[in-house]
């Protein structure tokens, strides 16, 4: 189902640094169950808790603080870290993590 998605809510949302290229006018509407997701989908997330990212980086590069309630734009994806992370893109609408302080969201 797709909710339409009023542009004054885009105002307020922290967009990620690997979301610089999406345009804000393009995004119209909210699809609540996209079913299968893929690496690359752009998703507006709600932050619930901060763990090892704290902040997020911005379109212009700028980090921003995150707080719970905070509506983030990330991008799925998989990242390998062994230092840090070693996620995979996540496959459905749910609980996912901030593995890149870029703005990806893995599982």
């Amino acid at each position: 189902m797709i909710t339409m998605l009023h542009p004054a809510r885009l105002e307020g949302v922290k967009r990620s640094f690997v979301t610089r290229r999406v345009p804000l006018s393009a995004i119209c509407g909210l699809d609540q169950d996209p079913g299968q997701l893929v690496a690359g989908d752009v998703v507006l997330a709600r932050v619930e808790e901060c763990g090892q990212h704290q902040k997020i980086e911005l379109p212009c590069g700028r980090r921003a603080a995150m707080h719970p309630g905070d509506e983030i734009m990330v991008a799925c994806g998989a990242r390998y870290a062994p230092d840090q992370f070693h996620a995979k893109a996540p496959s459905g609408v749910g609980p996912a993590n901030l593995v890149a302080a870029g703005g990806i969201a893995g599982v």
